[in-house]
């Protein structure tokens, strides 16, 4: 919902490109973020981290949302096969 009304108030879908970065998450991304979180990245311990069915959930509505709003995706882990870019 956040995302969202913040994209909508923005309203520069056309004029000036935005970037927004996604995880593809994993069993040992949510591991590592659980107990060494990156300074700066905020992943809720009660959705996205605790299992691996929500943060893959949770992050396919964020790149829906993305794709609505034309928003350009910096992928924040390593995409080692096609599949990875494939569950999203």
């Amino acid at each position: 919902e956040y995302l969202t009304s913040e994209l909508e108030r923005l309203n520069i879908r056309d004029t000036t490109p935005i970037y927004g970065s996604m995880f593809i998450p994993s069993a040992g991304l949510l591991s590592r973020m659980k107990f060494r979180p990156w300074n700066g990245v905020f992943l809720t311990e009660g959705d996205y981290l605790e299992d691996l069915a929500n943060a893959v959930d949770i992050t396919k509505k964020v790149n829906a949302i993305y794709s609505r709003y034309g928003v350009r995706v910096l992928c924040e882990t390593a995409v080692r096969h096609h599949r990875d870019i494939c569950m999203l």
